[in-house]
């Protein structure tokens, strides 16, 4: 074979994996993104609280508790101390109700839902994220998954009906707004919204089942699936943590299926919609309880 037939034949194997490579550049991407995730804690089901059983009513009364959803229970019981006991140099003044030791990691198996089903990044879907946000927590607490664009499509379709109906809007709702959705629409009776937005908070509310949903300012998050430097205001569901990184369903992006965040990157861009100045916006996080 001539030289330049060699040539001519190198160069059309190459034009045909370069036009190959190129045709499938999206599915390398993503298949490049995945090898890097990191590895994750297992993700653990919600399990409903056990039923109780009928009182005993020769049993001692239960420990005091504190209704005040947002702060633990304080059952530190003043009794009276025999300073003749063997044990009068203990420090009755300690605090046994201190906090139990959080799980190094812990992840919830929150299903996940793009607030763009069909990747129509316009109107009501490309300010989705606060439904999309409700729905996967709602359907980690009912044991549902999102089979299938359409079925997503149709449940954030609802959620808009409802918040035009009922708030005369349905884009960048607040965190109190958001909340009252979940309220009404879904039934929740038990809905926080916190200014307690710490390390600390979040990992106990995970750890506890809760997932947290947080609103933010988008353009602070730095994700790099997002548009024009991610949206003003944005939702997402942290749903898992590490001992720096907080494990996210993130509607924001096709991407956004256990998302990885450092921790701080959610905390400093945690704000409330205030009408567009977000970056300034007020510091909260909204805690959905289960229904007993």
């Amino acid at each position: 074979m001539k030289r330049g037939q060699i040539i001519a034949a190198v160069a059309a194997v190459l034009l045909v994996v370069g036009g190959f490579g190129y045709a499938q550049r999206g599915q390398i991407r993503d298949a490049i993104d995945a090898a890097r995730k990191p590895d994750l804690p297992a993700a653990v089901p919600y399990v409903p609280a056990a039923t109780t059983t009928p009182a005993n009513v020769n049993a001692a009364p239960p420990a005091p508790t504190n209704t005040n959803t947002n702060r633990p229970a304080n059952t530190n019981v003043n009794r009276p101390v025999n300073v003749n006991a063997a044990s009068a140099n203990v420090n009755v003044n300690a605090n046994t109700n201190a906090p139990a030791a959080l799980p190094a990691s812990y992840n919830l198996a929150v299903p996940w839902t793009v607030q763009a089903p069909f990747a129509n990044w316009t109107g009501s879907y490309e300010d989705g994220c606060e439904e999309a946000s409700a729905l996967m927590v709602h359907y980690y607490y009912t044991h549902q998954t999102f089979d299938s664009q359409q079925e997503s499509k149709d449940e954030l379709d609802k959620l808009f009906a409802w918040e035009d109906a009922h708030f005369g809007l349905n884009l960048s709702t607040t965190a109190e707004q958001t909340a009252e959705m979940i309220r009404q629409y879904f039934g929740y009776s038990t809905v926080v919204v916190t200014e307690e937005v710490t390390a600390e908070r979040i990992k106990r509310e995970v750890a506890a089942g809760r997932p947290v949903i947080v609103p933010s300012y988008g353009k602070a998050l730095n994700n790099p699936n997002f548009k024009n430097g991610g949206p003003v205001y944005h939702m997402l569901v942290v749903k898992g943590y590490t001992a720096n990184t907080f494990i996210t369903g993130d509607p924001g992006t096709r991407k956004g299926a256990d998302y990885v965040y450092p921790i701080s990157t959610i905390l400093n861009a945690a704000h409330d919609w205030n009408g567009g100045d977000v970056a300034n916006g007020r510091k909260v996080m909204i805690v959905v309880h289960p229904n007993p």
